[in-house]
């Protein structure tokens, strides 16, 4: 499926001793994507066993649905865990080089999350937007430093973006 709004990439770090992945950012992005706000495109994640140090890495693609029962098998169940890594890791893409040396950063009990996610509600509003007439002249992240300076924000991206289009 094709993004049509804004993707963003994710990237979330689980050091001992307080990473606990039991499932909290799964349901998150579940509950996000339920919305309707988002749409998780791809979620790869990667470990080590904090008792063991054995590296664990997963790919998932195409929605949050199931993500939460995926991490939990990846938990619970050691075989599968071994299963999902190897096929991770053995992938043709130049990604899994990535991956590995990744993995051999991380020490025993982190972790790393790499999601991304569509920002389902920019593809309505500009579409929504571009129906009644107008157009994106910014479209950034990040808010201003005072929410209040928002006219002063908005001045400055016109006299930046000189569009020639009038205002």
């Amino acid at each position: 499926m094709t993004p049509d709004g804004r993707v963003e990439i994710l990237v979330f770090v689980f050091e001992p001793p307080a990473a606990r992945l039991e499932g909290g950012l799964a349901g998150a992005l579940e509950r996000a994507e339920a919305g309707g706000a988002l749409r998780v495109l791809e979620v790869f994640a990667a470990g080590r066993d904090s008792e063991t140090g054995e590296p664990w890495a997963i790919r998932a693609t195409g929605g949050a649905g199931g993500l939460f029962g995926t991490l939990v098998d990846l938990r619970l169940d050691a075989d599968r865990r071994r299963r999902w890594t190897e096929a991770v890791l053995a992938e043709t893409c130049a990604d899994h080089l990535a991956a590995r040396q990744l993995i051999r950063l991380l020490t025993p009990g982190a972790a790393v999350v790499v999601a991304a996610v569509e920002h389902v509600w920019h593809a309505t509003l500009t579409d929504a937007v571009a129906r009644s007439g107008g157009w994106t002249v910014a479209d950034e992240l990040g808010a201003p430093e005072d929410p209040g300076d928002l006219a002063s924000h908005a001045l400055s991206v016109l006299r930046r973006a000189d569009a020639g289009q009038g205002c």
